[in-house]
């Protein structure tokens, strides 16, 4: 497809949602008033974003606003660390909605599924919008990963120790963890669920302690770690631009 055949299917969506959107993508083809003829559609040209300095082979190099030289991410690794970062509280819906809207910008073209999860609307359809892009990407299939988020988030006072735990627990029942990793996470189970119910359940304090013990020995156990932080790191730009 030509780029020009791009830039217009991407002003469709936008032109048919009216002047929300307009507004939110300024730098985008606006929508045609009413019995007019768009003539900026037609005449739209990709450009490159102020941001992308160079190509290093395959590895797009982006300047941020701040001056730093910041590596960018293959699309299904920064939907996939999205996905992520959203389950483990990492980051909020919000966050991850300004970091979408910020690449919709930036690009010469903006991709389907940045579209669409941008225009989802409520954080159950960005979920759905982001993982019928990834699919089964390995970040999301691996449990580490799940373990690592979660101690991100926590050590930087993100989401409350419940929903950590939560989270954890949905690895279950652990065999596609690391040895230590399981035993520290059915000692998790054991106190969160009461030995699944033949007791209650433990209090929060131990709770959180058996979760802290856990963290710790998963911290920096996954390879997708990089690629979350440097997500993060997009977040932070945007609040201090």
């Amino acid at each position: 497809m030509e780029p020009a055949a791009l830039v217009d299917e991407r002003n469709g969506p936008l032109a048919h949602n009216g002047l929300e959107n307009a507004l939110r993508f300024p730098q985008l083809p606006q929508p045609a008033a009413e019995g007019s003829h768009n003539v900026q559609s037609e005449q739209a040209t990709p450009k490159r974003s102020p941001f992308l300095v160079r190509r290093m082979g395959s590895t797009s190099v982006r300047r941020t606003r701040g001056g730093r030289i910041m590596a960018a991410m293959a699309d299904d690794d920064l939907a996939s660390a999205m996905l992520l970062s959203l389950e483990s509280g990492l980051l909020s819906e919000r966050e991850v909605v300004r970091v979408i809207d910020q690449e919709v910008v930036d690009r010469p073209v903006a991709a389907p599924w940045l579209m669409n999860a941008s225009l989802a609307g409520s954080k159950q359809g960005l979920v759905h919008a982001l993982t019928e892009f990834v699919g089964r990407h390995p970040m999301l299939n691996e449990p580490a990963s799940v373990l690592d988020a979660i101690e991100a988030a926590a050590s930087r006072g993100l989401g409350s120790v419940e929903h950590h735990v939560s989270v954890a627990l949905s690895l279950y029942p652990y065999t596609e963890l690391p040895s230590d990793l399981m035993d520290l996470s059915w000692c998790l189970d054991a106190l969160a669920t009461g030995e699944q119910g033949e007791r209650p359940p433990a209090g929060l304090a131990e709770q959180e302690h058996a979760l802290h013990a856990l963290l710790v020995a998963a911290r920096g156990r996954s390879r997708w770690r990089q690629v979350v932080e440097q997500l993060v790191a997009k977040v932070a730009e945007r609040q201090h631009s």
